[in-house]
Order: C-alpha cells, then sequence, then structure tokens
C-alpha cells in the first residue's frame, strides 16, 4: 500500500498570523501524525525559529528549512545535512552580493554553529529593523568588515 508525503510551508499557510499554531491544527494535525500520518514542514525560515514554533506537534519525519539549505530531525533537534555554497560560487557571489552589505546578512556555520553575520557600520532601514526585532538573537555577529563574512563556511 503506498502513502502519501504530506509538505507544507510554515509562514502564510500552516501558521496563523501571530505565526502560531492554533490548538485546532495542533489537535487535527496530531491525531492524524499519530495515526501514521507522513507530514512535515520546509520553510524558509532558519530550523532554531520554526522549532519553536512546531514543538506540539508530533514530528518524526525530517524537516526542511532555510529554503532547502538544511535538513533537520525535530526530535534531536539536530541538523541532518547542512548544503553549503561552494567556495567556487561564494567567489562568484561577491561582487554581486558587495552593494548590498549594508542591507543584508549572510547565514554562516562553525565549529560554534549557525551565525547570522553583518557588517558593522551604517544599515539600511530593514536591517535595521531586523536587528532591533532580532536584538537577543546569539546567532546576530557584527563583523568588521566585507571579507570577515565570508571566514565560515555558507549555507
Amino acid at each position: 500500500m503506498s502513502k502519501t508525503l504530506y509538505v507544507t510551508d510554515l509562514d502564510g499557510t500552516l501558521l496563523q498570523d501571530k505565526q502560531t499554531l492554533s490548538e485546532k491544527t495542533i489537535r487535527i494535525l496530531n491525531e492524524l501524525l499519530d495515526q501514521g500520518l507522513y507530514f512535515t514542514y520546509a520553510t524558509g525560515r532558519s530550523f532554531t525559529s520554526a522549532a519553536p514554533v512546531t514543538e506540539k506537534l508530533h514530528l518524526s519525519l525530517p524537516v526542511i528549512s532555510r529554503d532547502g539549505c538544511i535538513i533537520a530531525d525535530p526530535k534531536s533537534m539536530q541538523e541532518i545535512e547542512i548544503n553549503r555554497i561552494s567556495d567556487e560560487m561564494i567567489q562568484k557571489l561577491r561582487p554581486i552580493l558587495a552593494p548590498s552589505m549594508s542591507s543584508c546578512f549572510i547565514t554562516t556555520y562553525s565549529k560554534g554553529g549557525e551565525q547570522k553575520v553583518y557588517c558593522e557600520g551604517p544599515h539600511s532601514a530593514g536591517l535595521c529593523m531586523y536587528l532591533e526585532e532580532h536584538k537577543d538573537d546569539p546567532r546576530l555577529l557584527a563583523v568588521a568588515n566585507e571579507a570577515a563574512l565570508y571566514d565560515n563556511e555558507i549555507s
């Protein structure tokens, strides 16, 4: 007998406006998951930000985060696979990204885990708002210059 795998996005799909799961959604999905439903999510969010909003679900299959860069196990809370950008591709992207450095961060991975690296200095209004909203995020790391953005593995 074949089974169907159901995959959903989170923001704008499964989550409510307040970026939460409704109690009804949790109840129904958990009933189905407990009966063997093949269900997971794929999101642009990091696994770190997706896990807390989905923690009440009885997920058993790996989840996809960072638009496919990360495959993670929701039970162990560990990343199973990190798809990194090759050094060759980074060298091609650097001149394209350079004019945008005041308005973005780069997600990197090192022995210390995931980091959101951005350059010190003047920032765009959008990045300023993001940094303010996430000021307590220990993954944020300001670096002195553009070259330091690329010191760790990028995904």
